[in-house]
């Protein structure tokens, strides 16, 4: 797969807090750190989503490789054709407390080595945004 990371200037997130962590032993978080260590290999269901002002792509990367892309639009042009397929729905929401907020959410399931180190990265434009991440380890 081609490293969108520099083609479309992708740049980490910092995982600035923790809510819940069911296996602290296997799930490592480091509080300001932009990288989650996941020590047990198996296949695990990831869902995550950022939310900003504008829709964005976002991608998954497993050990510094791109494993998952969630694009905000569909890209057209042939050089973005190239990137990995979209596993995403992208939505604006319209009304509550939520409006003129736009997010980029991404639900898969990724096989994982030992030792495993998740990063998530998002495209130009995004910079205040907030968002989740969720792990859960099938077998």
């Amino acid at each position: 797969r081609p490293d969108v990371s520099q083609e479309f200037g992708y740049k980490e997130i910092v995982v600035a807090t923790e809510l819940t962590n069911t296996h602290p032993s296997n799930f490592l978080w480091e509080q300001d750190r932009a990288t989650l260590g996941i020590v047990q290999p198996g296949l695990y269901e990831i869902s995550l989503g950022i939310y900003g002002k504008h829709r964005q792509s976002a991608q998954l990367l497993v050990n510094g490789e791109t494993v998952l892309v969630a694009f905000a639009n569909r890209p057209s042009s042939p050089s973005r054709s190239q990137a990995p397929a979209p596993f995403q729905s992208s939505h604006s929401p319209t009304s509550g407390g939520l409006s003129g907020v736009a997010g980029t959410t991404l639900l898969d399931f990724i096989a994982l080595p030992p030792n495993a180190r998740l990063s998530i990265s998002y495209g130009e434009g995004m910079e205040g945004a907030e968002g989740f991440i969720a792990l859960r380890k099938i077998c």
